[in-house]
């Protein structure tokens, strides 16, 4: 391998994977042969790069993953075509059934106001009302006040062996034999 970004990439992959590989909670089972990666035989399918910033490499491997198909790319991409995709792709987030966030009110604006456009000057913060979730209540409260503190993001793992659960659960879950080869 030529390439150090390559190489760091495989070396942090195989650092977390055999972390991943001994944690009680790693089953192995049958479909995984070889985990050592550093060794696995490196095909590089790209000649050129496709990626000519340095922000939005996220970007170009969420597309890379949507349209590889094993052997080629089923789609061209490229960095023009980001812009875009980076608003497709905040839409798609937002939108999904897996948000739990989703239909939360970010703020307030009564019925009867104008609407007022974000770039206008005369926005200021009492503009904006910021509703609670109304059923949680403060723990130390015996009036039934309503909790203003912001909830916990439970889509998150919050410390690094959650992240270790996170990925071994994921590596479990991978059920396509050719791909795991």
């Amino acid at each position: 391998m030529g390439r150090s970004d390559l190489t760091m990439t495989l070396q942090g992959l195989d650092k977390h994977l055999k972390i991943a590989c001994n944690m009680p909670e790693f089953k192995r089972g049958d479909r995984w042969q070889d985990l050592d990666i550093m060794n696995w035989t490196v095909v590089d399918k790209f000649q050129e790069p496709i990626q000519t910033d340095s922000a939005s490499c996220g970007l170009f491997m969420l597309n890379c993953m949507e349209y590889w198909t094993g052997d080629i790319l089923s789609d061209n991409f490229t960095q023009k075509d980001m812009k875009e995709f980076r608003q497709k792709l905040a839409v798609i987030l937002l939108e999904t059934e897996l948000n739990k966030l989703k239909g939360s009110p970010i703020y307030y604006r009564a019925d009867n106001e104008e609407n007022v456009s974000d770039n206008e000057e005369n926005v200021s913060d009492s503009d904006v009302e910021f509703l609670e979730d109304r059923k949680r209540k403060r723990q130390d409260s015996h009036d039934g006040a309503e909790d203003k503190s912001p909830l916990r993001n439970p889509i998150m793992a919050a410390d690094p062996q959650d992240l270790v659960d996170e990925l071994c659960h994921h590596i479990m879950s991978i059920n396509d034999a050719t791909s795991l080869e």
